[in-house]
C-alpha cells in the first residue's frame, strides 16, 4: 500500500527521494535555493543547512528523533529558515559546508548540519545531534546571534577565510616536475605503512573499500613485480569477498565494514562502490586468473543489472541500510531461522556462514564465509562436491526466504558520474568475461546519458528523475563520463565515443577553468560559488574529479597528438605533488597517473579488416600501459592517420609517438609489449 503523506513543507514538489522523506516533517523545510535565503534576509534569521542522502542511517535517526518532533520543529520554525539538501544532488553545497565542519570540529560526516548567516556564510555546525543536545544548540545559537551579532559575523568571516585558505594551500606546487621511478617507489613505500597485511584494506576500523587505491597498486605491481603488493591485494580482495560486507546471496557490496575484518557492514549499497569494485575484481582476475575474482565480478554486475538498473532509465543510486526501522534487518539472520530452514544440514550451513546463537548485531547474524570448502569436507567427511551442493542449495533457500522480507528502499535518482562508473564497470566485466551483454548494457547506458543529459554546446545535467533532467553538472560528471567514453571507444573502435570525449573535455577546460592554476574548479563558471571555488583533489572511496580529468587529458593527448593536453596533465599532478608526498594514501589516482609518466604506455593502433579479431586479444589481458585505437578504415583520428593499408591488417606499436615496424601477427605484438 502506498504511503500516505501529510505534506506541510516546501519539499513536496521535489523529486529527490531523500527530500521527499522529509516532506511531511513538521519542520518547515525549504529546498536549496534563493527563496530560502531571501526569506532569511527579510526576517533576519539564521539558516540551517541540513545535508544527507536517502541511504544514510544516521540521517534517518536524526529525522525520527528531532525533525519529526513537534517541539523541536516549533523551535526550528520560529527561529530559523531550514534547508534540506540531498548531497548526491548538490555535492557542491556539501563540499563547502563539509569544509566548514572540518574547520569547526575537525571531523565530518552525515547528517551534516551547518548554521549560516542569511547570506550563506557558515557560523557553526556538526553532524548528528541527539534530540536534547539539538534543542540546546538551536536555542543557544539563536540567543548568541541576537545578543552578540558582531561575534557571530566575525565567526562567519573567519570560517569563510579558512575555507578559502584550504583551497589556496592546494595551489602551491611545482608546475614542471619530471617524475622518476625511485620517487614513485618512495611514495609506495610510504603507502605500505598504512595497510593491513592480515585482513587487507587500510589499517584500523571502520574499513572502507578503496577501489582506486587497490587498482593503482595492481598497476604498480604490473610494472615492478613487487610480490608484497600482490600478496596484499590478494588478501584484501579475498577477505572483502569472504566478509559480511559482501552479500553472499544476491551479490554486491555494502558501503563499509564497522570492524577491521570486513565482517559486520554498514548495510547501505551504493552504485559507486559496486561499480568500482566490479572493475577492480575484473582487473584482478585478468592479472591473476583467480576464478573467485571472476565470480565476484559477475555476481556484482548481475546485482547491478537486476536490482539497480532500468533499461531506458540508467542506473539508480543506492539501497538504504534500513528496512522496517532496523539497520540490516533485510540481510541478517537469527540462528533459529537457520535451524528451521536446514534441519538436516544446519551444522554445515552454520559452520560455513559463521552462524552463532549470539549473532553479530542484536542476536542477528551477518552471513560471511567462516570456513573453506576444504575444511568442511574434512570435518564432515564429505566430498567437496557434496559440500558445494549443500552450500548452493542453502543460498537458494535463504534467498527465497529473504525475498519475502521488506526490501530496503531504493533511491531512484540517476547521477551522471555514478552511471559513468557503472558503464566502465560493465566494460571491464566484458573484457574479463567476454560476455557481450555486459558491453550491450554499457552501450545502452552511454546512449541514455547522451540522449537525456546533454544540453546545448555539450553542457551536461547531473541528475535524471523519471523523465526530468536537472541540475547543471559538476566536474566529476564530466570527468567520469569522459573516462567511460574513452573506454567505450577502446572496446568498440567507434569514433563517436572518442569524439564525444574530446568535445566534453574542451567544454570542461573552458567552463571549469581556475585562475592561475592548471587544476579545475568543481563547479562550472556558469554557476556562482558559495564561498570560494572548490578544488577537488583527494582520491577517497571515489577518485577526485581533477585526478580523473588529468588522466583523461593524458590519454586524449595520445589519441589527438595534443602536446598541450599531455603537458596539462603533467602540470596538474605536479601542482599538488608536495601534497601527495605528505599523504599518498588519499592520492592514489594521481599516483596512477605518475606511473604513466615513469612507465610510458604503448600506443597501439590496429587497422584493417581483422582489427576486431585482433583487438579482442589485447582486451582480454591485464596491461595498464595500453592505449588502444583502430578500426577497419583510417578515419580522422590523428593516431590512425596514414596507417590504413588496403587488404592488410597491421598493428602499430609506439611509445611517445616513436613507432616500431608494423606487425601483422598478434602473438608477436603481444610478445613485444610483455
Amino acid at each position: 500500500m502506498e504511503k500516505q503523506h501529510n505534506y506541510n513543507n516546501h519539499l513536496i514538489h521535489e523529486k529527490s527521494d531523500y527530500l521527499l522523506q522529509h516532506a511531511d516533517n513538521p519542520v518547515n523545510w525549504f529546498p536549496w535555493g534563493d527563496k530560502a535565503f531571501n526569506k532569511a534576509k527579510q526576517e533576519n534569521k539564521l539558516v540551517l543547512v541540513s545535508i544527507g542522502y536517502s541511504s544514510c542511517h544516521w540521517c534517518h535517526v536524526m529525522e525520527d528523533e528531532s525533525f519529526k518532533d513537534e517541539e523541536v520543529a516549533e523551535i526550528m520554525n520560529k527561529y530559523y529558515v531550514s534547508i534540506k539538501v540531498d548531497r548526491e544532488e548538490r555535492p557542491d553545497v556539501d563540499h563547502v559546508y563539509m569544509d566548514a565542519a572540518q574547520i569547526l570540529t575537525g571531523s565530518g560526516g552525515w547528517p551534516l548540519n551547518v548554521f549560516t548567516l542569511p547570506d550563506g556564510r557558515p557560523v557553526y555546525g556538526g553532524t548528528y545531534f541527539p534530540k536534547e543536545q539539538w534543542k540546546e544548540v538551536l536555542l543557544n545559537l539563536v540567543y548568541t546571534y541576537f545578543s552578540q551579532p558582531e561575534k557571530v559575523k566575525e565567526q562567519a568571516k573567519s570560517i569563510s577565510q579558512g575555507i578559502s585558505d584550504m583551497q589556496l594551500r592546494i595551489l602551491s606546487g611545482n608546475n614542471s616536475k619530471e617524475f622518476k621511478e625511485n620517487e614513485v617507489k618512495s611514495v609506495i613505500d610510504s603507502v605500505k605503512k598504512h595497510v593491513d597485511n592480515e585482513y587487507g584494506g587500510l589499517s584500523g576500523a571502520p574499513k572502507f573499500p578503496m577501489p582506486q587505491f587497490h587498482s593503482m597498486l595492481l598497476k604498480y605491481y604490473f610494472y615492478t613485480r613487487d610480490e608484497t603488493i600482490k600478496n596484499y591485494i590478494n588478501t584484501t580482495l579475498e577477505n572483502m569477498s569472504n566478509g559480511g560486507i559482501y552479500d553472499h546471496l544476491e551479490g554486491g557490496f555494502a558501503r563499509y565494514s564497522t570492524d577491521n575484518e570486513w565482517k559486520v557492514p554498514h548495510f547501505e549499497k551504493m552504485l559507486y562502490d559496486n561499480a568500482q569494485l566490479a572493475s577492480l575484481y575484473s582487473q584482478a582476475y585478468l592479472l591473476t586468473e583467480t576464478d573467485t575474482f571472476k565470480e565476484i565480478t559477475e555476481q556484482t554486475l548481475e546485482f547491478l543489472r537486476n536490482h539497480m538498473y532500468k533499461e531506458g532509465a540508467g542506473f539508480f543510486s543506492s539501497y538504504d541500510a534500513d528496512s522496517e526501522g532496523q539497520e540490516g534487518k533485510y540481510y541478517t539472520w537469527h540462528e533459529r531461522e537457520i535451524n528451521s530452514l536446514f534441519l538436516e544440514d544446519e551444522n554445515i550451513i552454520k559452520d560455513y556462514f559463521g552462524i552463532t546463537k549470539e549473532g553479530d548485531i542484536d542476536g542477528r547474524n551477518v552471513l560471511h564465509i567462516n570456513n573453506s570448502i576444504d575444511r568442511l569436507t574434512k570435518k564432515y567427511n564429505l566430498s567437496a562436491k557434496q559440500v558445494e551442493t549443500i552450500i548452493e542449495n542453502a543460498r537458494k533457500k535463504l534467498l527465497e526466504k529473504r525475498a519475502i522480507r521488506n526490501r530496503p528502499d531504493l533511491d531512484t535518482k540517476v547521477i551522471v558520474s555514478w552511471n559513468a562508473l557503472a558503464i566502465k564497470a560493465f566494460i571491464d566485466g566484458y573484457k574479463a568475461t567476454q560476455k557481450r551483454h555486459y558491453l550491450r548494457i554499457a552501450l545502452e547506458s552511454a546512449e541514455f546519458l547522451i540522449t537525456h543529459q546533454f544540453q546545448k554546446d555539450y553542457r551536461l545535467n547531473r541528475i535524471y528523475y523519471d523523465g526530468e533532467s536537472k541540475i547543471n553538472a559538476f566536474l566529476d560528471d564530466y570527468a567520469f563520463l569522459i573516462d567511460a567514453l574513452i573506454q567505450l571507444y577502446q572496446v568498440t573502435f567507434d569514433n563517436k565515443w572518442i569524439d564525444w570525449a574530446m568535445k566534453l573535455s574542451e567544454y570542461a577546460l573552458t567552463h571549469f577553468e581556475l585562475n592561475n592554476s592548471s587544476l579545475l574548479q568543481y563547479k562550472s563558471n556558469l554557476d556562482e560559488n558559495l564561498v570560494s571555488p572548490k578544488i577537488e583533489i583527494v582520491d577517497s572511496v571515489i577518485p577526485s574529479s581533477n585526478s580523473i580529468m588529468a588522466k583523461n587529458l593524458f590519454i586524449l593527448g595520445q589519441y589527438f597528438y595534443s602536446d598541450s593536453y599531455i603537458t596539462r596533465a603533467r602540470n596538474m599532478v605536479s601542482e599538488i605533488h608536495s601534497t601527495i608526498e605528505r599523504s599518498p594514501v588519499y592520492f592514489a589516482n594521481w599516483i596512477d597517473l605518475m606511473l604513466w609518466f615513469v612507465y610510458p604506455p604503448y600506443e597501439i593502433s590496429i587497422v584493417g579488416r581483422k582489427s576486431e579479431d585482433y583487438k579482442q586479444r589485447f582486451m582480454h589481458l591485464y596491461h595498464p600501459g595500453i592505449i588502444l585505437a583502430g578500426g577497419t578504415h583510417e578515419g580522422n583520428l590523428p593516431i590512425l592517420r596514414d596507417r590504413f593499408k588496403l587488404g592488410k591488417t597491421q598493428i602499430y606499436i609506439c611509445q611517445g609517438r616513436v613507432c616500431k615496424q608494423p606487425l601483422n601477427n598478434v602473438d608477436e605484438a603481444l610478445k613485444m609489449i610483455s
